[in-house]
């Protein structure tokens, strides 16, 4: 049993944690929406995220595509940490797109709330530089790992070829 269907009312885990933050939060005058500004001692880095429609296409063709990246621990927002959306060539990042809160499950990630890059700035400001040269870490990794693979295989390709 997961954790979205561990609840006697019926409500998803998401659902839930949605109810605990909904019964606080107030409504942002500046959007108009209700969201991220919680009441009494919320952190103010929260006011800055926004709610999630639809999660970010996270695939690649040979390297190029888009993924996320990068990793920033921060107990002030709900999901635990923030990861980088980037468009990518070759596994590296190399446009960022947008930020978000997200929690690991099995094979993926669950979305909690998105932050574009200029109130990433703004909210987290000197912990962006990390976050970035995370992402540039975990793109060199997926490059020397995939490219490695990669390389063996047209390796094997053009080797069986030789003995043909």
């Amino acid at each position: 049993m997961t954790r979205d269907e561990d609840s006697s009312d019926g409500a998803g885990w998401s659902e839930r944690q949605m109810r605990k933050v909904s019964s606080r939060t107030e409504v942002d005058s500046r959007r108009g929406n209700p969201s991220i500004a919680l009441r009494g001692s919320a952190p103010d880095v929260v006011r800055f995220f926004s709610s999630v429609s639809t999660p970010p296409p996270l695939f690649r063709v040979m390297g190029f595509g888009g993924g996320l990246y990068g990793w920033l621990h921060d107990a002030r927002i709900p999901a635990g940490h923030v990861k980088l959306y980037f468009l990518t060539a070759l596994w590296l990042p190399v446009i960022p797109v947008h930020a978000y809160a997200v929690t690991p499950v099995d094979r993926g990630f669950r979305f909690h709330a998105s932050i574009n890059l200029f109130n990433l700035v703004r909210a987290f400001r000197g912990r962006v530089f990390p976050l970035y040269l995370t992402a540039l870490i975990e793109g060199v990794g997926w490059l020397i790992a995939f490219g490695t693979v990669i390389a063996l295989v047209y390796g094997a390709f053009y080797w069986l070829r030789s003995l043909l």
